[in-house]
Order: C-alpha cells, then structure tokens, then sequence
C-alpha cells in the first residue's frame, strides 16, 4: 500500500461504508438532521449494526460517536451522507466531510462548509461530475491509480482535512452507538 494513504488499510475489509465526520453540530443535532430514531438505540459493532432492524428495509442503521471534537457518523453499507442535502445540512454549524465506497467500484469524497458543498468527487473516476476546486489536501494521494486502494485513500483525504485519524480498530472493532434512520431524503 502506497505510504501516502497512511494506515488506512482497514478500509480495505470494508465493502462499502459511509464515513462522515461533522464539525459545529452536536451528536443529537447530527441525529436529527439524519432523522434518527432515538428509541431504537442499541451498541453494536459496525459488522452488526444491520441486525439491529430485524430485516426491516425500509430503516438504515446509523452508528453516532464523538472523536476529537468532531462527531462520526458510521453508515454500514450506507450513503445517507453522500446526498448533498445532507452533508450541507450537517455543515450548518462548521465543516462536515463524508467519504463512501462500494462493491461497485463507487467512491466519492464530499466537504461542506457553512451550509455550503465546497469539493466532492470520485476518486477513482475523477472527471466524473467532480464539484470545486481541487483541495491542497489531494496533493500525492494516488486517486485513479489502478492498484491504489481508493478507499484508504479517500479516507487519508478526510484525515488530511480535518486532523481525525479514523482506527480500524476504533471503527470495525468497537461497539458504538446505533439507530436506525428513515433512509435517504423523500422528494
């Protein structure tokens, strides 16, 4: 693995997650703006947080810590912030950054600050409707390179952004707190 992906290679285990790290907003507000259900609280690991909704396909599970100032939304299998509706909301109060990935080979890396979506792009296809200027931040990192791993290094891009180092072992390894959410935004 390219050193300038640092030790991101849990992401590597991962078959598709969504990562966002939010600034300015506290751990109910971030909630609300995902439109938790408070009272489906469960503490379960990433691998598990599925199981928590009984088969129901209509809920997310979304997983909700606090990190050095910053609040984590963990989204197994999930996208909820990779709409720009709801990183921009997430952003009201400061920064909010989200990097995804998939089986099918989808990245993308999104920041918003002040209510505002600033840069978001895929990584690996990177003339695909990318948004903004490129970030001083993308310098080195190996996006588009075929044998790079694009998901530790979109998530080397959310460290180099907001100075959070996201621990496999914090993040797969530990129970953190799960609700389920309504899913993507309605029309």
């Amino acid at each position: 693995m390219a050193e300038s992906v640092g030790t991101h290679g849990w992401a590597e285990q991962v078959d598709a997650a969504a990562v966002a790290l939010v600034h300015g907003l506290d751990l109910r507000q971030v909630g609300e703006v995902l439109r938790v259900d408070w009272s489906t609280e469960r503490t379960v690991l990433f691998d598990d947080a599925w199981d928590v909704l009984d088969d129901d396909t209509d809920l997310f599970p979304v997983q909700l810590e606090e990190l050095d100032g910053w609040v984590v939304v963990i989204e197994p299998n999930g996208y909820l912030t990779t709409f720009e509706e709801v990183l921009v909301a997430l952003s009201a109060g400061g920064v909010a950054v989200s990097v995804f990935w998939n089986v099918n080979a989808r990245y993308q890396f999104s920041l918003a600050r002040r209510g505002e979506l600033v840069r978001s792009l895929d990584p690996f296809i990177q003339d695909w409707e990318p948004t903004g200027e490129p970030l001083p931040e993308e310098a080195g990192l190996p996006f588009g390179e075929e044998d790079a791993s694009q998901s530790a290094a979109t998530v080397e891009l959310a460290r180099r952004v907001t100075g959070v180092s996201l621990d496999g072992d914090w993040l797969l390894g530990r129970p953190h707190r799960t609700w389920s959410t309504a899913g993507p935004p309605g029309p």
